[in-house]
């Protein structure tokens, strides 16, 4: 015969340190998935299945490619091959924001993968979900109102010329157009019609110029009736003239703003800088030749040109 009464009394010790540890899991924010050295999600609490959707049907261990069915493919992949190497290996833990669509609304939340493998101990990992769609919705919000111009909905100034001082920054950066546009008469629009039709026209023109852009073409406004489209990838000044043309002739025209009218015609000057070439491929070096060269266009009689 063997007196089990401290075994017993260690055993439930356990048992009660585990049912306190599921009712704080099961109380936290945050998804917890508890994943084996195969890849199996060993516990999961309600949040997962919340966040993720229905983790399997009896209850039982599924594979954390099930679990994760609705995260987009290629972070799935991504999480997968994580939970993995923090099973087997012990690797510091990885943060992952990815894309979720357990229903009909898509979540963005963050998954972070965390090592449990220690001496003695089995392989294993802990990956908690994070729903962050509102704080991911109100960081994007602001940092679009810090970059952007609220009347026209380009570029604001300092985005603009911080695009470009990016762009002549790069040591493997692309020969790069800098389009300066000033609307001509601009003033004329405000005293004949007032300040609202003038903004209305301010923004048809942003609106033309996003239009016009290509894909990695940058739009913004300098202030007033000044613009500054940034295009990266121009092959040559004549390039750039040409391009310089296209938009000038979608800005000479008429724009309906409501119940009004009003004829625009507006000033293009371009320049062509090189990453790396000196002081003249200086943000502020680049963008003063582009001026030059749209006050050359306003000063030259008769119907009015690009400048290059």
């Amino acid at each position: 015969m063997t007196d089990s009464a401290d075994q017993v009394a260690a055993i439930e010790v356990v048992r009660h340190r585990e049912r306190m540890l599921r009712r704080v899991t099961e109380s936290l924010p945050v998804g917890v998935l508890q994943v084996d050295g195969r890849g199996l999600v060993d516990y999961a609490n309600a949040r997962a299945s919340a966040l993720l959707g229905p983790l399997g049907d009896d209850g039982g261990p599924v594979a954390l490619r099930t679990a994760l069915a609705a995260v987009h493919p290629a972070q799935r992949a991504a999480l997968e091959r994580a939970a993995a190497r923090a099973a087997q290996e012990g690797t510091e833990p990885v943060v992952i924001d990815a894309w979720v669509r357990p229903g009909g609304e898509q979540l963005r939340c963050q998954f972070t993968v965390t090592p449990l493998t220690g001496a003695g101990e089995p392989d294993g990992a802990l990956v908690v979900v994070a729903d962050i769609t509102d704080s991911t919705r109100v960081r994007d919000e602001l940092q679009a109102r810090a970059t952007t111009d609220s009347l026209t909905g380009c570029l604001n100034r300092a985005a603009v010329l911080a695009e470009l001082d990016r762009a002549l920054a790069a040591a493997d950066g692309e020969p790069l157009a800098v389009v300066f546009i000033d609307l001509d008469d601009f003033k004329a629009v405000n005293d004949a019609h007032g300040h609202v039709a003038g903004d209305a026209l301010l923004t048809a023109v942003g609106r033309r110029l996003r239009a016009q852009a290509r894909s990695g073409d940058s739009v913004g406004r300098l202030g007033g009736d000044e613009f500054l489209v940034l295009c990266p990838g121009v092959a040559d000044q004549a390039w750039a003239a040409a391009l310089a043309r296209r938009i000038h002739h979608h800005l000479d025209g008429t724009f309906r703003l409501g119940r009004v009218r009003v004829r625009s015609r507006a000033s293009v000057g371009v320049a062509v800088a090189r990453p790396g070439s000196g002081p003249d491929a200086s943000p502020d070096a680049v963008v003063a030749r582009a001026d030059a060269a749209m006050y050359r266009a306003k000063r030259r009689a008769g119907p009015r040109r690009p400048a290059g």
